[in-house]
């Protein structure tokens, strides 16, 4: 039997943080993860999880603009 192949983000130990990271909160897990990146410590979310792009592109250019 074999597992199904979970990408980040459909994990549910991925978030983005209040800055716009990618994090995973799995002590196992990559450290700053893509949406694409899997691991074999992933779990499936129940939820419907998206993340747009633009918008955490935005969030990046301001944090930059704004230099902190």
């Amino acid at each position: 039997m074999y597992k199904d192949i979970i990408t980040c983000s459909s994990c549910s130990h991925f978030f983005i943080n209040s800055e716009g990271v990618s994090m995973c909160d799995n002590p196992r897990g990559l450290p700053f993860p893509s949406t694409a990146d899997y691991c074999s410590g992933a779990e499936k979310s129940d939820k419907d999880r998206t993340v747009d792009n633009s918008e955490l592109l935005k969030l990046v250019y301001e944090q930059r603009r704004s230099g902190k």
